[in-house]
């Protein structure tokens, strides 16, 4: 059912040759490259907007396994991935990520030569170029394991706003709604997924 299903809708075949190829079988967390298939928008303090993709870019290079070690863990080892993570953190070994934009003008994704919100496609280089921003580190594990977390794509940082992306903004509605459902009506008070800075709100 999955190969009918991606043969026939062939804008499925970038992520294909992904998940397919070696970079399907990361050796680890650590060990892979990041990227926000969403674009969103991005506001300046002068109001001027611009699209924007993230990419995040190991610093521990980018390692795979084959296909027969991979079968062998995930039979033997479901928490190979995780442990391998949470280890390496126990132990300072501290996992970083080179964080890059793909900045675009605003007005020309509407003449672009393909649609750029379509979350299949990626943005190439020679027209927007990545530019470093910054740097991710996990330098501690959690406290608790079982918490209860709600994510939203809903909840966004001041400046960065939601693209016109169909496979994103379905989510922003639903999320919030599926953990109003799952955990209640003030999961967001919940400490791991509580605001850190004031609210303005209009409930």
């Amino acid at each position: 059912m999955q190969w009918n299903f991606w043969t026939v809708s062939p804008e499925f075949a970038h992520q294909v040759t992904y998940l397919m190829g070696d970079r399907g079988l990361p050796r680890s967390w650590r060990e892979m490259p990041g990227f926000g298939s969403h674009a969103l928008e991005r506001i300046n303090a002068a109001g001027e907007r611009s699209w924007v993709k993230y990419h995040f870019t190991s610093n521990q290079g980018n390692k795979e396994m084959g296909g027969a070690e991979a079968e062998l863990i995930a039979g033997a080892d479901a928490d190979y991935y995780r442990r391998d993570l949470h280890d390496a953190i126990e132990a300072g070994d501290f996992p970083s990520w080179d964080v890059h934009v793909t900045p675009m003008p605003h007005e020309e994704a509407k003449t672009y030569r393909f649609n750029l919100f379509d979350l299949t496609t990626v943005w190439p280089k020679a027209d927007y170029p990545l530019i470093a921003v910054g740097t991710h580190a996990l330098d501690r594990n959690p406290e608790n394991f079982f918490v209860q977390i709600a994510f939203s794509p809903a909840n966004t940082l001041p400046g960065i706003s939601i693209s016109p992306d169909k496979i994103l903004v379905a989510p922003v509605f639903s999320y919030p709604d599926a953990q109003r459902y799952r955990i209640g009506s003030n999961s967001h008070e919940i400490p791991v997924c509580a605001q850190k800075t004031a609210v303005n709100s209009y409930r």
